[in-house]
């Protein structure tokens, strides 16, 4: 698109110089002065948009308090290594370099429209080229017939017109006219060589190829090879007759089949004869030309590029301020900046820290710049470690060799001279383009990264646009906030807040409910309400089908029926059609903020390429080993063990599964039956409940008695609160007085669903009978 731009502000300068030469200067009989101005005009036009201004502004700076971190040097710089990274992982899972060899031959597929009207640029400058390439090699066949007879100088031709010349050839059928004609014709051909007006129509030819589009460009050359015939028409008539001159050139008014050549008699008779005998303009006209320097200065103005020079001066806060304390607000420590040649995901995980995306602890120490070998420029940063010597130290090693930087539009300080707003683009230092800007508070984006949020400053992309985003969530939820509108906001999966659309992308395997509710808070804020219902699970208790449904402001619905395996392939590559990899497709819920319009996506146009090329296959799920059903004797844990006890909960949240009864050796008590109740929301995650082997607790759902089989059927997400209570509880009999229990000194286990969703979850029947 950049390149566009420039070439749509060449044309505008074109049109402006040429329209003034069209409207005035053309009349004048100053013809060596029009010559140079048209040629001027065309390079104006194109050096213009290169002029950059430059201004210098002055920033403030308030001293950052970083507390000193001793690193290793190989923290600072990561030596020689190499150059790949694995940045594009996830665009097809486990599929490797042949699948992305594949996904570049449907490129076609997934270009933008900037993309598209660069490649129609590119076709119309090649069609272009090639063209003027036949034209010159044209007159270098018609230079090889060069007559033998050593008295003319001139080549003798037979073709459609009477005489012409390029560079030192004059092409010439004599046979027409007198030899006085002949020397008259042969003369102004020369006049054309020694006025060098060849290399004056070959500077616009090329001007030609690259405006291939602007008619601008083609009236400029018309409007300049006339100029050539007036200016040899004005040297000859000092040297001929005027009148058997003009006669000549009636004789000879014929046109050319050859745009390079000059024809003596092809441009328009009626003014070169005009001009024959027109009285000279007089010289006081030619302050005219004066009005060139405001367009060009009106042409530097609008087009120029702006490069802003900022000036970092370092000011203390007023040591009124300095004091101001604010209460119970835990200090966050600041982080130097780290440069990488490797992603920072390389460098955590050769650190042996946890991955980046999971917002972990790692996190609160993001303050690194990645500088890729194969073109990438990425920096992320904790807001809490964001500053503006920090930026500043970014741009010194960004402009020099890849050409970008960090713009700091503007910003402002809060009463204690931390950011409060800021404001950032990426400026590319070759066109001198801004990014679109992201305005960032900076109080929030600090909260925020306590939890391990991030600014991710894509500065320099092989594949896409640059792009500034808050990047925030947990390990089950990526949410991306950009001020881009949607379709530039770039993001694989996970919740993308954009200017006009909330949109959350999923692949079948990440696909779960405790998420769902998330998302739906989310889109609930924007007026959309996303619902899931009649949910079912495979024999591995993972989920695998649901009913999705959203609705706007405006009472509109849109729903469909989700099932997760229909969204998994195996992709076969053509190169090695014996191997095979998983590829999924994701789901997409789309909202648009401002019309209101809902979508919901199983596909992408990337997709549907490799189906029409047959290289997906419907998924099989491998059928799952047949193994005895687990008993209390089959499934224990040790009470010390603890990590024991954390695995089953987890694993009973993977499989989404609310309630489980496993075995538990105590050291006093011995073998225990354990009822373990996995739930979501805030509170206890998990609670163990001990009870005798062979008995069983009162369960209690929203006050009504319900039987085991009742509370295996049971979310974690359909839960809000799991309570145990017994004899031995003091509040054990005011609450089952409150609540009118029949129950007789035994244990009981009182269950709260979730008011949130549940009339759009599936509700467990109530109707079993109670003992």
């Amino acid at each position: 698109m950049l390149l566009i731009a420039y070439l749509l502000k060449v044309s505008t300068c074109l049109g402006l110089f040429y329209g003034l030469y069209y409207f005035l200067f053309r009349q004048f009989t100053f013809h060596r002065l029009n010559r140079i101005y048209l040629l001027l005009a065309l390079l104006l036009s194109f050096m213009i948009p290169f002029v950059e201004l430059e201004q210098k502004r002055i920033v403030e700076v308030a001293p950052t308090v970083a507390e000193p971190i001793v690193m290793p040097q190989n923290e600072v710089f990561e030596g020689e290594i190499n150059a790949k990274s694995t940045e594009n992982e996830g665009i097809i899972n486990g599929s490797g370099q042949e699948v992305f060899d594949s996904e570049i031959k449907s490129w076609l597929l997934t270009l933008t429209w900037d993309e598209w009207s660069i490649v129609i640029y590119g076709m119309g400058l090649l069609v272009a080229l090639i063209v003027l390439i036949r034209r010159l090699w044209e007159i270098v066949l018609l230079s090889r017939q060069q007559q033998n007879d050593a008295n003319k100088d001139w080549i003798e031709i037979s073709g459609s017109f009477t005489a012409a010349s390029f560079l030192g050839f004059i092409f010439l059928n004599s046979k027409a006219l007198t030899e006085e004609e002949t020397q008259q014709v042969l003369l102004h051909e020369r006049t054309h060589a020694q006025l060098f007006h060849s290399a004056d129509v070959l500077f616009v030819e090329l001007c030609k190829v690259i405006l291939w589009f602007n008619p601008i460009v083609y009236l400029c050359k018309k409007s300049l090879v006339e100029i050539h015939e007036y200016e040899v028409d004005e040297h000859l008539a000092t040297q001929l007759d005027a009148k058997t001159y003009a006669h000549l050139i009636l004789k000879l008014a014929i046109h050319s089949s050859h745009s390079l050549i000059h024809p003596f008699g092809k441009h328009p008779v009626t003014n070169r004869i005009h001009f024959l005998f027109q009285k000279p303009t007089t010289a006081m006209k030619k302050l005219l030309y004066a009005f060139v320097l405001p367009l060009i200065l009106a042409g530097v103005l609008a087009f120029a590029p702006r490069k802003e020079v900022i000036v970092y001066k370092e000011s203390v806060a007023k040591m009124s301020v300095a004091k101001v304390e604010t209460a119970k607000d835990v200090p966050v420590k600041v982080y130097p900046l780290r440069v990488h040649n490797k992603h920072v995901w390389w460098y955590f995980k050769q650190q042996k820290m946890e991955a980046l995306n999971y917002f972990s602890e790692s996190n609160l120490t993001l303050n690194d710049l990645c500088m890729l070998e194969s073109g990438g420029v990425y920096y992320l940063v904790n807001p809490n470690s964001l500053n503006i010597k920090d930026i500043a130290e970014v741009n010194r090693l960004t402009a020099k060799r890849w050409k970008v930087e960090i713009a700091i539009i503007e910003h402002s300080l809060d009463a204690e001279g931390k950011l409060a707003k800021i404001s950032l683009a990426i400026k590319n230092l070759k066109t001198n383009q801004l990014s679109a800007p992201e305005i960032i508070d900076m109080a929030e984006a600090r909260e925020l990264g306590k939890q391990g949020a991030y600014l991710y400053l894509e500065m320099r992309n092989p594949y896409w646009k640059p792009q500034i985003t808050l990047e925030y969530g947990d390990k089950s939820l990526t949410v991306s906030k950009c001020s881009k509108m949607g379709k530039e906001h770039q993001m694989s999966a996970g919740l993308k807040l954009s200017k006009d659309q909330i949109e959350y992308a999923v692949y079948p395997d990440k696909a779960n409910l405790p998420t769902f509710q998330k998302v739906s808070a989310y889109f609930k804020k924007e007026g959309f309400n996303l619902m899931i219902s009649n949910e079912k699970y495979d024999t591995n208790q993972q989920l695998s089908s649901f009913d999705l449904a959203v609705t706007n402001d405006k009472n509109e619905i849109v729903n469909r029926r989700i099932v997760l395996n229909n969204l998994r392939y195996y992709v076969h590559l053509v190169t090695r059609p014996e191997s095979r990899n998983r590829y999924d497709e994701p789901l997409i819920i789309r909202a648009n903020k401002f019309s209101r319009k809902i979508q919901i996506e199983t596909t992408t146009e990337r997709s549907e390429y490799f189906k029409k090329k047959g290289l997906l296959k419907p998924f099989i799920p491998e059928k799952a080993e047949v193994k005895p059903p687990k008993t209390v004797q089959n499934e224990a844990i040790t009470e010390e063990n603890s990590e024991e006890f954390s695995k089953v909960v987890k694993d009973m949240y993977s499989k989404d599964i609310f309630f489980k009864r496993v075995q538990i050796k105590a050291k006093i008590d011995g073998v225990k039956d354990v009822l373990i109740f996995a739930r979501s929301g805030e509170g206890v995650t998990a609670t163990g409940l001990a009870v005798a082997a062979g008995k069983f607790p009162v369960y209690y759902l929203d006050g009504v008695k319900v039987e085991e089989e009742i509370v295996k059927s049971l979310r974690p997400s359909h839960i809000k609160k799991v309570d145990i209570l017994e004899p031995a509880y003091n509040r054990y009999s005011a609450f089952v007085k409150e609540h009118k229990l029949d129950v007789k000194n035994e244990k009981f286990v009182w269950m709260v669903r979730r008011a949130f969703d549940f009339k759009k979850l599936p509700s467990p029947n109530l109707s079993y009978s109670t003992r």
